[in-house]
């Protein structure tokens, strides 16, 4: 009987897990589709740089919402639902935005659909901690945030290949189509894994304030806090900019689409591989490595004057940025109770968008003054070293979490 049991439960495991990646490549796709369609929406629309730079950081502004209130009312509700719901909504908006005729009505589109994603994220994350194997939650959330990397790489090679045929909007379509498809399959096949509570467990647990902040939490979720913005800063320059960046160093555009495929096709290597370091060996020194050679890498990226060098520093800079990222989504929830797991990643990933937003903002406003592209990627470096830096001291002060993977717990039926 407990064979038959703990079969039930891989399977379940690798349904939920393989549901939960479906999700994070949509996620993926649908980030990157501005990005690596940006030359032709701006000219197909008359943009600005600077009004590129807010369409970028719309969606990023909704996913900062979404993940806020997402993660705390799945705490509540159950992460099932509102997974649902926000797969509902990314695909809805998505799909509107091919029907943009100017700024106004893509800005709004683009926010919109960033609320799915915001508030589907940390229950992504939530979801598949709670399913993982024990000693291998970090290994496993980043596995499944490869996802989203693919998810760029299809898109990039859909604008390489397919976007003279189906245009900008044809893309949009496409990523509008496939959400409301996967959020079918949830409906149909995922296990919930936090069950709403009743009334009377509601009202004794924990404030959202309290879980963030309560019973020493305060330092670890300030410095959590710090890494993703600043992280974060950097992949939302990578997935928005870079394609232009690159055309306006005088390469081709069929060259800024390849550069935006090798990037991704690095951070689907880095987010596996670091990953998988920081379980076996620990978060602290496979960490501190990783910020010391990102900062080598975008230093590299700004001053690659060759396709090959370009490539190159492209590959590394997503292994190491992108891949970073995803492994702090798989840190995060370690360094919260269960039931504070969603209203803390969730926290996590909205405040991080604080640094995505100012990102391509502050892009925008760089070469509208003259900045040269290589110029506005070695602006990234110092934050990278305080990145680095405010990581190395939460390895420290939350040891007790970090060393320690939890084992899965059940999930509610």
């Amino acid at each position: 009987m407990s064979e038959i049991k703990h079969r039930d439960s891989g399977s379940n495991r690798t349904v939920t897990i393989v549901l939960c990646f479906c999700v994070a490549v949509l996620e993926g796709f649908d980030l990157q589709i501005i990005g690596v369609m940006a030359p032709a929406i701006r000219a197909a629309i008359e943009l600005t740089p600077q009004q590129m730079g807010w369409i970028f950081s719309a969606s990023l502004i909704g996913l900062a919402f979404g993940a806020a209130y997402g993660g705390w009312l799945a705490d509540r509700l159950g992460r099932k639902p509102v997974l649902i719901g926000s797969v509902v909504v990314l695909g809805i908006f998505t799909l509107a935005a091919a029907l943009a005729r100017d700024v106004n009505s893509l800005l709004a589109m683009r926010f919109l659909a960033g609320l799915g994603i915001g508030g589907a994220m940390p229950n992504l994350i939530a979801v598949v901690s709670e399913v993982a194997a024990k000693g291998r939650v970090t290994g496993t959330v980043s596995l499944m945030f490869c996802g989203m990397p693919l998810g760029g790489v299809l898109v990039a090679l859909l604008a390489r290949f397919a976007s003279g045929a189906i245009g900008w909007q044809g893309l949009f379509v496409i990523g509008g189509v496939l959400p409301l498809i996967v959020a079918a399959l949830l409906a149909l096949s995922l296990k919930e894994t936090a069950a709403a509570r009743g009334d009377r467990q509601r009202q004794a647990s924990p404030g959202y304030v309290h879980n963030l902040f309560g019973e020493g939490q305060a330092l670890r979720t300030v410095l959590l806090w710090v890494v993703f913005a600043l992280t974060l800063l950097q992949l939302s320059l990578l997935l928005n900019w870079l394609p232009s960046l690159v055309i306006n160093r005088g390469f081709a555009p069929g060259d800024a689409f390849i550069t935006t495929m090798v990037v991704n096709v690095g951070s689907i290597i880095g987010s596996f591989t670091i990953g998988r370091a920081c379980d076996r060996f620990g978060v602290r020194w496979p960490m501190f490595l990783v910020y010391l050679a990102m900062a080598v890498s975008l230093s590299a990226l700004a001053i690659a004057s060759g396709r090959e060098t370009l490539w190159a520093a492209a590959l590394a800079a997503g292994y190491f940025v992108l891949g970073s990222q995803f492994v702090l989504y798989g840190l995060a929830p370690r360094l919260y109770q269960h039931q504070a797991r969603g209203a803390g990643v969730g926290a996590a990933v909205a405040v991080g968008r604080v640094g995505a937003i100012s990102g391509p903002l502050l892009v925008g406003l760089a070469l509208g003054a003259g900045a040269s592209s290589g110029r506005v990627i070695l602006l990234l470096v110092p934050l990278v070293i305080a990145a680095g830096a405010a990581l190395f001291w939460l390895t420290y002060i939350a040891k007790d979490s970090l060393s320690r993977e939890a084992a899965p717990e059940p999930s509610a039926h």
